[in-house]
């Protein structure tokens, strides 16, 4: 996932050299996000409260946006958040090559989750301003949200998209950077120059990409949406949470669930806890979340969300 979000970097800002515009080298990012753990994908990960601020001072300065409003904010909300991004990406113009997100979920940043509308935003906002939409949908995409892509909850096409993870069903490591046609022919070119500068090694790899098409295959075969779909009553067992002291939110979207603590210290325990009684979670600073496989067994799933409710209880 972080070669694919490298690769859809360095094809934005090879995109603009290509035209004529080699001013336009910088990154936008979300507040909150996460992109990967190479050099360039941390440049576009929150500086502040991610993980990688031991290597700030080796990192490109890029451009970083607000959060988008939860789901739920209000119309007023809304537009005061459409108003800021615009002065940012508007005062940012001439040197934002693109604007990269997680679609809809942000997911390593605290499984942060905001509506559709925000995403069409950005789509339009990007068109105005010649920069580029680049959707990260590695851990979003095949399903997680409940669509196949993040992205379709706001039926919006990003310029790149890059994907990872569930393309092979987590059997082996690939991940796909996709671009529109009039990315594609920017590069489309007599000149060398033109050639878009990346070669990695394993790229390509055919094994890897043999069981990318088989595990496609598998999910609109065996109809997939259907089985994530079918996951959502089943982690809404865990929403009466949210009365609860000490819980200050649950989230669930898709196959994806989610509950916040007011202090992280509440979930220090519930590791052990959980794997007494057969499950493994992971929880992560005022986090503890579940992304169930999609072969879980609904027995299965009622069992993880039951130790978590047990643990809070």
């Amino acid at each position: 996932g972080s070669v694919g979000v490298e690769v859809a970097l360095k094809m934005s800002v090879q995109f603009w050299q290509n035209l004529g515009k080699p001013e336009k080298t910088k990154i936008g990012f979300l507040k909150g996000a996460y992109h990967g753990d190479t050099t360039g994908a941390m440049a576009v990960c929150d500086p502040d409260d991610g993980m990688h601020r031991l290597f700030s001072g080796i990192l490109p300065k890029q451009v970083m946006i607000p959060r988008p409003p939860k789901l739920g904010a209000s119309d007023i909300e809304m537009q005061m958040y459409f108003d800021r991004v615009e002065r940012i990406l508007a005062s940012n113009r001439a040197t934002l090559a693109a604007l990269i997100v997680e679609p809809v979920m942000q997911g390593a940043g605290g499984f942060y989750f905001y509506p559709a509308e925000v995403l069409r935003f950005f789509r339009a906002i990007c068109d105005r301003f010649d920069i580029l939409l680049i959707c990260d949908e590695v851990a979003t995409g095949f399903g997680r949200t409940g669509m196949v892509f993040a992205s379709d909850h706001a039926t919006v096409v990003p310029d790149i998209m890059v994907l990872g993870k569930a393309l092979t069903g987590g059997y082996l490591g690939l991940a796909a950077t996709l671009a529109r046609t009039h990315v594609w022919e920017a590069f489309d070119s007599e000149k060398d120059s033109d050639a878009f500068m990346h070669g990695p090694t394993f790229m390509g790899n055919a094994l890897a990409c043999a069981v990318a098409l088989a595990s496609i295959d598998v999910f609109f075969m065996d109809n997939y949406l259907e089985k994530i779909r079918q996951l959502g009553p089943i982690l809404d067992e865990l929403l009466p949470l949210k009365s609860r002291p000490g819980i200050a939110d649950v989230r669930v979207v898709g196959g994806a669930a989610a509950v916040q603590v007011v202090d992280p210290g509440c979930l220090r325990g519930i590791q052990e806890f959980a794997v007494k009684r057969g499950v493994w979670v992971r929880p992560f600073s005022d986090i503890v979340y579940l992304t169930p496989p999609y072969i879980i067994t609904e027995t299965e799933l009622k069992t993880c969300v039951g130790v978590i409710n047990e643990f809070f209880k």
